[in-house]
């Protein structure tokens, strides 16, 4: 993929999350959508600047995972009952807390999942 082609994912991904801002009802889950809105606009300013210096180092997947947790990785996610790959809300410092997510939610409120030990072989 290239950066305008991730460029153009994100800025969908953005449009996606303001639709959903601006049809939310709760203030928690306006404020859960726009944490999201932020967090997507970080990246689209990062592309746009590797964009315009043709600099590769400024982001990678692996830095923007430092910051954020998708619902999947959360150890206060568990599994939605009701909704097909879905999510609920665990973390008691989240404020989309009780809500069902999907997996490529993301915040900076969620907990890593900690590592599991490699089972060893019989």
């Amino acid at each position: 993929m290239t950066d305008e082609e991730a460029l153009e994912y994100w800025e969908k991904i953005r449009k996606t999350f303001m639709e959903h801002y601006e049809s939310e009802d709760s203030y928690w889950g306006r404020h859960h959508w726009m944490t999201s809105v932020q967090a997507v606009d970080a990246v689209i300013s990062a592309l746009r600047d590797r964009i315009a210096h043709q600099n590769p180092q400024l982001l990678t997947l692996d830095e923007l995972r430092n910051h954020y947790i998708t619902c999947h990785d959360c150890d206060d996610a568990e599994y939605s009952t009701t909704v097909t790959c879905g999510y609920v809300c665990r973390s008691k410092s989240s404020p989309c807390r009780g809500r069902v997510t999907v997996g490529y939610d993301f915040c900076s409120y969620g907990r890593r999942k900690p590592e599991l030990p490699e089972r060893a072989e019989k």
